[in-house]
């Protein structure tokens, strides 16, 4: 009974560990993807990228 309860929490546990690792990759493609776009961008309309955060504030 303790071995099939071990297995299927190693089988629980590896499954888990398998989808936290294409979640992980795919963030990571995501984020390449929207810094490969962003780059285009700024190439093809000479555009100057700024984060957020260095952005002045909008005239209200």
């Amino acid at each position: 009974m303790a071995w099939i309860i071990l297995g299927a929490l190693v089988a629980s546990a590896s499954f888990y560990l398998m989808v936290l690792r294409q979640v992980s990759r795919s963030e990571e493609r995501l984020r390449a993807l929207v810094v490969r776009t962003e780059a285009r961008i700024s190439r093809r309309f000479k555009a100057k990228l700024v984060a957020p955060s260095d952005e002045p504030e909008a005239p209200q």
